[in-house]
């Protein structure tokens, strides 16, 4: 499973770059608009890029798990790759939410509207970034209490996922369309980011093949005990 881990170590670092901009506005666009329009720029295409990448290694990985581990350990293997899906989604999220607020003048804005900026982003963020939680969560919890059920809970929390990320897109969209009365800039910042959350549906097909690979295994394992 070293491949999915080395594309969450390379979205961790990308969303841990844009997480501390967004944190500190080291660097407002307006000063250096072109360095940093395409710093923000190579974020926003390359996480979507990576995450693409970990999906196509994770369909890989319940053939390797399934070939070469016993029950216990392929259900410990498919709830490591939930976690590892987790953090994936997760970081791919921060980083295009960071990435979509820096080519709108992120830097400048956050000084001039602060509280308009992390009071929608609070909203329209926090509520995606506990849903990519979940699948791990319930995966987790089915692999520690060896219950099928947790794991059938785990794929129902992927429709948590795609609400999630439908809902707080769109309403990032209606932020940013809407001009009567217009929003404060920081709020209309943080929403025009915000639209980014649709790329989060990719994560669906992240934690697909281990939810399956988990609930199959756990399957096989109840099957095996005796009766």
């Amino acid at each position: 499973m070293k491949r999915i881990e080395t594309w969450a170590a390379v979205l961790v670092v990308g969303a841990a770059g844009g997480a501390y901009d967004l944190l500190t506005s080291t660097f407002p666009v307006a000063s250096v608009s072109v360095a940093m329009a395409a710093i923000y720029l190579v974020l926003l295409l390359g996480a979507p890029a990576a995450l693409i990448m970990a999906i196509v290694s994770a369909w890989g990985d319940p053939a390797r798990i399934a070939s070469g581990a016993a029950v216990a350990r392929s259900v410990a293997a498919a709830a490591r790759g939930l976690r590892w899906s987790s953090v994936i989604s997760i970081a791919c999220a921060v980083a295009c939410f960071a990435a979509c607020s820096g080519t709108q003048g992120q830097g400048t804005i956050l000084r001039v509207d602060p509280a308009g900026f992390w009071g929608l982003a609070a909203w329209l963020e926090l509520p995606l970034l506990v849903a990519l939680l979940l699948p791990a969560v319930f995966g987790t919890g089915a692999h520690l209490f060896g219950r099928a059920a947790l794991a059938w809970v785990g794929l129902a929390s992927l429709a948590v996922v795609f609400v999630a990320a439908v809902v707080t897109g769109v309403a990032g969209l209606n932020t940013a369309l809407t001009t009567n009365p217009a929003p404060p800039p920081g709020a209309h910042n943080a929403g025009t980011a915000a639209i980014a959350n649709v790329l989060s549906l990719g994560s669906l097909a992240l934690f697909v093949p281990y939810l399956l690979t988990l609930v199959s295994s756990l399957a096989a394992r109840k099957l095996a005990k005796p009766t």
